[in-house]
């Protein structure tokens, strides 16, 4: 990408941005505009297809004015334009946009889960002893085999995860929420699926990228608690 290519995504973006924080009271990836064949893309399409890193209060802004029940419809679409978009173009998301997309996801399961967002109910945790339960079930996985082995990388705990699917008595998924491995055309052991205890229908996936994202606040977490 050349300076020229950067200088434009940058102005692309914030004058999409602009639009979009323009937009008094209204959920603002409803704006949709023709294009060929008569399809219609929202403008979160337009940024990510383009590569461009969509701001949280894009998404997360709408709070304000949206009603709960309508918010989280709001938030569930935009998972659908990031896994559509994923998936039609046969790419991966930057990373920036895939830190987002699980942003999205822990922000839906709370909502879903305790009717508070992700940062309210980390408020009202900020000093309770009971702070994991702020994590979802992977991050508790996560958090259990961390603890027991704080010197294990990402790489290698993907790794244990991978042989805690294929045993019978599991050693740290006591929930058994790992389901299987979900291949893609290059990589039989891309993705693992998983179902969140709470909700067995629901099945989500997570590549070591995602995992790698989860581990941070885990690690710090660990780090707090130790201090």
């Amino acid at each position: 990408m050349t300076s020229e290519d950067v200088k434009k995504a940058i102005e692309a973006s914030e004058k999409l941005e602009k639009e979009l924080l323009s937009l008094n009271k209204k959920d603002q990836w409803t704006l949709t505009k023709p294009t060929i064949q008569n399809f219609k893309i929202t403008a979160l399409d337009d940024l990510l297809t383009q590569g461009i890193t969509v701001e949280p209060g894009l998404i997360f802004g709408s709070k304000e004015w949206l009603s709960p029940d309508v918010y989280l419809n709001h938030l569930k679409k935009c998972v659908k334009v990031f896994k559509r978009l994923d998936s039609k173009f046969e790419t991966e998301l930057s990373e920036a946009n895939l830190m987002l997309l699980t942003r999205i996801e822990k922000e839906i399961l709370n909502l879903e889960r305790y009717g508070k967002s992700v940062e309210e109910f980390e408020k009202e945790n900020l000093k309770s002893d009971t702070i994991p339960q702020r994590f979802d079930v992977m991050d508790q996985l996560l958090l259990d085999i961390k603890e027991k082995h704080p010197s294990m990388t990402s790489g290698e705990i993907w790794y244990e995860l991978g042989r805690e699917l294929n045993r019978i008595n599991r050693k740290y998924d006591k929930d058994n929420i790992l389901n299987k491995y979900r291949p893609d055309r290059d990589n039989p052991k891309k993705t693992i699926i998983w179902k969140d205890s709470f909700n067995s229908e629901k099945e989500t996936p997570m590549t070591i990228r995602t995992l790698r994202n989860r581990l941070t606040p885990i690690i710090k977490y660990i780090k707090n608690k130790i201090h």
